[in-house]
């Protein structure tokens, strides 16, 4: 082998070196292209899932106000009710007294009135 031939020999090495690494290089660059083209798309589904979340709880919200509003009220009638109870009870007392001292009222009344 003449110096001309292993010249040549050498830069074919080298040439397919350098086709070899061009092949590589487009090969990792068109891997790196999918892998943030699934990354841009995994962030716009994750920004869908959030818009979503977000107007869920965005329309939640006034529920969540009702329901408080709703238990106060009920809290409110708990202390009414309780109170109408008591006054009833009271009420009830009061007629049972009178019913049973019917006759002593009525007489104690008539010896005001002068009969």
């Amino acid at each position: 082998m003449d110096a001309n031939a292993l010249i040549i020999d050498r830069l074919q090495a080298l040439d397919a070196r350098l086709a070899e690494i061009e092949r590589a290089g487009a090969e990792r660059g068109r891997r790196l292209w999918e892998e943030v083209n699934s990354l841009r798309d995994m962030m716009i589904r994750q920004e869908h899932r959030l818009d979503v979340i977000e107007s869920g709880f965005a329309s939640a919200k006034p529920t969540i106000d009702d329901v408080k509003a709703m238990k106060e009220k009920a809290a409110g009638a708990g202390m009414l009710g309780r109170a109408l109870w008591v006054f009833g009870g009271w009420l009830m007392a009061a007629a049972v007294w009178i019913y049973a001292s019917w006759e002593y009222i009525v007489t104690v009344v008539k010896a005001i009135a002068g009969r």
